[in-house]
C-alpha cells in the first residue's frame, strides 16, 4: 500500500509509566510534531478501552506501537492483541529493551511470541541491522529495519558554557543485572567513583536506579557536567529464548533467602503503574532496613558476582547475537556538549572514538592518557562541537521520522 503526499493518518500507542527514560517522550514529541504523520495518540497503560481503540484503528493508515508499550511487560498490549493482528493497515513495532530477561520478566522469547501473533509490517529495532534481522528472523512477513534513537535538540542543548560548568564527571545510571552477563557499565563507573587515579575530578556519580531524572532534570544535569561516562547498552550475549539468563538467574535466585527473593518478586512490578505508591514505599522501607545495599526493587539479582556469572554461564555460550548498539544516552550528552569517555564500540556506526567521544580500554592501562585529554579544555571542546554538528545533520527525531515515512512508499 502506497501513500500519498498527505500527512499519514497515524495511532501512535505509548505506555505512559516512567517518568525517568527521556527517550519514551522523544519518540511520541517526533511524531506528534512531525509534518510527515497527522497522529493520534493512545495510552495503553489506562484502563483497558478495546472499543475506542478498535474505532481509532480503523481511521488509522499506519499504526505505531512506540518502545514503552513492551519494553518491560506486554501486558499492556493484551487488550488490543486481536485488533492489531486483524488491523486492515501498516504496523510498525518499536522493541524496547531488547535483552534477555528471565520469567517471570518479559524477555525476548515473549516479545517474539507477541510479534509474531500481531504480524508487523515492520520492526523497529534499536540493534544493527545484522543483528536485529537474526533476532527477528523467524517473524513471518516482518521487514526489520534498524531505526536507533537519536536526538531531540528542543531539550538537550547546551545550556551552560563548559567553562562554567562544576562537575568534570557526572553520571545518573542503573546496574545491570549479573544473569545479563555484561558488567561494562558497572565496572567503569564504579572506577571512576575511585579516587586514586584522578583526585582532583569533581564527580557526581551514582548508580542507583532511584536517582535517574526527567527529561528536563537530565538535561539540567548534564548541563552541569564537562563530561559523563557511558558505554554501549545491551549484551554481547542476546538469544531468541533467554535461556542462558534463566539459567543464570535461577543460579543466583537459590542463593538468596526468601525474603530477598519476595522483594524482588514484588519489585518486577515496582513502578507506580503497577503497585500503589503506599505499598512501594512500604516496601522498600521495609528493605532498605533488612539491607541498605538494596534501594531499589530487583536489587536482590546484584548479589551475584557478575565475573563468576560470566565465567559459569556465558563464557561457552553458543553463537550468541551481539546486541550491543547506541542508546538514547549517547545523544543527549551530545546534545548538550557533554564530553563522553566510554569503551570503544560499534554505536551502531554512527560514533567514532577521538572524533566524537574518548576512549578508555577496558583495562584501564590508558587512564592517564584518558584523562590528560579529558583536561585539554580546546581538545575537549572541540570533540563535542564536531560531535554536535554531526548529530544535528544526520541523527535528529526528524531524521528518523523521514526515515520511517520513507518505509511506505
Amino acid at each position: 500500500m502506497k501513500l500519498g503526499l498527505s500527512k499519514v493518518r497515524t495511532l501512535v500507542c505509548y505506555g505512559q509509566y516512567s517518568d525517568s527514560l527521556s527517550y519514551y517522550e522523544d519518540w511520541r514529541n517526533a511524531f506528534c510534531r512531525s509534518a510527515e504523520f497527522g497522529t493520534t495518540t493512545f495510552d495503553v497503560c489506562r484502563r483497558s478501552d478495546p472499543s475506542r481503540f478498535r474505532t481509532l484503528a480503523k481511521d488509522a493508515e499506519l499504526i505505531v506501537l512506540l518502545h514503552s508499550t513492551n519494553a518491560d511487560t506486554l501486558d499492556f498490549l493484551r487488550p488490543y492483541e486481536g485488533i492489531l493482528a486483524q488491523r486492515a493497515c501498516k504496523l510498525i513495532v518499536f522493541v524496547g529493551n531488547e535483552l534477555n530477561y528471565p520469567p517471570p520478566l518479559v524477555g525476548m522469547r515473549d516479545k517474539i511470541r507477541f510479534l509474531d501473533t500481531v504480524r508487523p509490517d515492520f520492526i523497529a529495532t534499536q540493534l544493527p541491522l545484522q543483528a536485529g534481522t537474526k533476532l527477528y528472523e523467524d517473524v513471518n512477513g516482518a521487514i526489520v529495519v534498524s531505526i536507533p534513537h537519536a536526538l531531540d535538540p528542543g531539550i538537550f542543548f547546551p545550556a551552560i558554557p563548559d567553562s562554567q560548568r562544576e562537575i568534570d564527571i557526572g553520571v545518573r545510571s542503573s546496574r545491570y543485572h549479573p544473569y545479563l552477563g555484561d558488567s561494562e557499565r558497572v565496572s567503569l563507573v564504579e572506577y571512576f567513583l575511585q579516587d586514586s587515579h584522578a583526585p582532583s575530578l569533581v564527580r557526581d556519580i551514582s548508580l542507583d536506579y532511584n536517582d535517574r531524572l526527567d527529561p528536563a532534570g537530565w538535561a539540567g544535569f548534564l548541563n552541569k557536567c564537562r563530561g559523563t561516562l557511558a558505554t554501549e547498552a545491551g549484551t554481547y550475549f542476546l538469544e531468541k529464548d533467554d535461556a542462558t539468563v534463566t539459567r543464570a538467574a535461577e543460579h543466583i535466585r537459590v542463593s538468596t533467602t526468601w525474603l530477598q527473593r519476595l522483594s524482588a518478586n514484588l519489585a518486577a512490578a515496582g513502578n507506580k503503574r503497577l503497585v500503589p505508591q503506599a505499598v512501594r514505599s512500604g516496601i522498600k522501607t521495609l528493605f532498605k532496613k533488612v539491607s541498605p545495599r538494596r534501594k531499589y526493587f530487583g536489587d536482590f539479582f546484584l548479589s551475584g558476582n557478575g565475573k563468576e556469572i560470566v565465567e559459569r554461564f556465558f563464557k561457552d555460550c553458543k553463537e550468541p547475537l551481539n546486541g550491543k548498539c547506541i542508546s538514547s544516552r549517547h545523544f543527549e550528552a551530545i546534545g548538550t556538549k557533554t564530553c563522553q569517555i566510554m569503551f570503544p564500540g560499534e554505536f551502531n556506526g554512527i560514533l567514532a572514538p577521538g572524533r566524537h567521544y574518548i576512549a578508555l580500554s577496558r583495562d584501564f592501562s590508558d587512564i592517564q592518557t584518558v584523562l590528560a585529554k579529558f583536561a585539554d579544555e580546546t581538545l575537549r571542546r572541540r570533540m563535542t562541537d564536531e560531535a554536535l554538528e554531526y548529530v544535528l545533520d544526520c541523527h535528529t527525531y526528524a531524521h528518523r521520522m523521514k526515515q520511517v515515512r520513507d518505509l511506505l512508499d
